[in-house]
């Protein structure tokens, strides 16, 4: 599943095609997409990072919405597997 490009929103969370949580910080005016990732996997998520993107890259890497504190564990599933391209 693909998210619309008209659903990106601050402060909202997605779960990404290899399985990391990632944050939008901020819509910038020239199409870019400021955002912060962690890794799902609650063993393995040790504090977010930044990045910056266009929002047609944003939203070819994230799979759908997830609540902030989501986790692998807190959803019993694994993460999904990048199939590459990204």
């Amino acid at each position: 599943m693909t998210v619309p490009r008209s659903s990106i929103q601050a402060g909202q969370c997605y779960l990404t095609v290899n399985g990391q949580v990632a944050r939008v910080v901020k819509l910038l005016p020239d199409g870019d997409v400021h955002y912060q990732f962690r890794n799902a996997a609650l063993a393995k998520a040790f504090g977010w990072h930044s990045g910056n993107t266009t929002v047609e890259t944003f939203v070819l890497m994230v799979e759908r919405p997830v609540p902030c504190d989501w986790t692998l564990e807190s959803e019993g599933g694994e993460a999904p597997h990048s199939t590459g391209g990204g």
